[in-house]
Parts: C-alpha cells; structure tokens; sequence
C-alpha cells in the first residue's frame, strides 16, 4: 500500500522498515507464496531466494522445469535449482533430473562424436547415485571396464 509523503511523491508505507530489514524475509516469503500460487514461478523463486529459503526457491525451479516443453531448458532450469538447493534433498533430486535429461539429450543423438559426451553423462549419473541409467550411458559409450564398475554398485 502505497500513502502520499509531504513532499509529493509516492512512497511505500512500509519502506523504511525494507530499508532497515526489519521482518522484510517474512514479507518477501508471503509474497513469494502468492506468486507461486498465482502461477509466476519465476519471480516466486527470485522472492524465495532473496527471503533466504533455497529450498522452497529450488522445488519452485522443478515446478518451473516440470512445465517446460524444451528438454534443453528444461535440463538448464534443473540446473538453476540444483545450484540454489545444494545440500538438501531438493537440490539432490534437482541434479538427478538434470543427470537424466542430459542423458536423454545425448542418447537421442547421434553420432561417433557423443562417445565423450556419454563417459561424461556417465559420471555425472554416477556421481548421483543413479547406477542404471549411468551404466547405460557407458554402455552406449562402449565403456565396459566403467559398466561393469557400476552395474557391481546397484
């Protein structure tokens, strides 16, 4: 809400307190809540960080992913929440879609120039604990010594 200062311009009636961060975390997760519910996931993340909730920020990031039609951007927004949700359980899952969507971009390519692209998406699968998929990726890279290695971990 916005009132009329002395001297003639708008200003917020709650400005100073912003200023001063007095409760404005609060504010900016209440807003944020609003915005997700509304449908802009985008500036609902933006408000989830800046209130200091990386883990809301990033499940609003998968939500965003999850309504993406190009695998591409897809795989860069699961990046995004990944970074934003390092170190809890939805920055985990974060990074095994984006394991899995990498994959499945380089599977569905083809060519003798995606052997190093799949040992990458390989390790990367590995590294998340996804040991099917991953020895699937050294497979189609004709990697047996890195399948066999996985395949013993699931």
């Amino acid at each position: 809400m916005k009132s009329r200062a002395p001297w003639g311009y708008d200003a917020p009636v709650f400005g100073l307190f912003d200023r001063l961060g007095i409760g404005s975390a609060k504010r900016r997760e209440a807003k944020a809540r609003k915005l997700e519910l509304g449908g802009d996931l985008d500036g609902a993340a933006a408000l989830y960080v800046e209130a200091e909730r990386p883990e809301d920020a990033a499940r609003v990031l998968l939500l965003r992913a999850d309504a993406e039609s190009d695998p591409e951007k897809r795989m860069v927004i699961c990046a995004q929440a990944a970074r934003v949700g390092e170190g809890s359980e939805v920055g985990a899952e974060a990074k095994r879609r984006k394991a899995r969507l990498n994959f499945d971009l380089v599977r569905s390519t083809a060519g003798g120039a995606m052997h190093g692209e799949l040992t990458r998406v390989g390790a990367e699968l590995e590294e998340v604990g996804d040991w099917q998929t991953a020895a699937e990726a050294y497979a189609l890279a004709g990697d047996r010594e890195a399948e066999i290695r996985v395949l013993k971990e699931a």
